[in-house]
């Protein structure tokens, strides 16, 4: 910390105070040790530089939620990096890895085989009709406040309309159909 000057204001008027140099002690402490690390290498690593000297120690998760580096010399050191930048460890090289079932992703055509399904909304009285591929929108509605059904009959025919739109009967055909029985 510097020390306070008191500047007197004859002094200020002939140019800029020059603050006297701190003390320095120089002590011939050893220098903390740098630490650097090398997440990216497989396995990860955790260098050090202690007094000119480096090594390189090999980071695994540890069990407080900090990763250890062990050293070559048996040295293990905890470190403030985190268990989650550290990747899984594989088994010990002597173990065969244990074998994931292979997963497999089914995916249909849009239009090949479809599927639609019917969702009713109680406060317009009408059917809504959505596929449930692709972009997954709704492709048609029908009911409303003028429609004399109750919502049994109503709810009949928009299975039915599904029914029908899985067959393969176009989309412009289904909704005709469904408002001609609802009106």
């Amino acid at each position: 910390m510097l020390p306070c000057v008191q500047v007197d204001a004859a002094a200020s008027a002939s140019g800029p105070a020059t603050l006297p140099a701190p003390a320095i002690e120089w002590r011939d402490a050893p220098l903390p040790p740098v630490t650097w690390t090398a997440l990216d290498h497989v396995p990860p690593l955790l260098y050090r530089s202690i007094g000119g000297s480096e090594e390189a120690g090999v980071l695994r998760r540890g069990a407080a939620g900090f990763a250890v580096a062990a050293f070559a010399s048996g040295e293990e050191v905890e470190t403030e990096v985190p268990n989650l930048l550290i990747p899984p460890s594989a088994p010990p090289s002597g173990e065969p890895s244990p074998q994931l079932p292979e997963r497999r992703v089914l995916k249909r055509p849009a239009a090949a085989t479809g599927e639609y399904s019917m969702m009713y909304y109680k406060r317009d009285h009408c059917i809504g009709v959505r596929e449930r591929f692709g972009a997954k929108r709704q492709v048609l509605s029908f009911g409303g406040a003028s429609t004399k059904l109750p919502h049994a009959e109503l709810v009949e025919v928009g299975e039915e309309v599904c029914r029908r739109l899985q067959e393969g009967v176009p989309i412009a055909t289904a909704k005709a159909w469904a408002k001609s029985k609802c009106c």
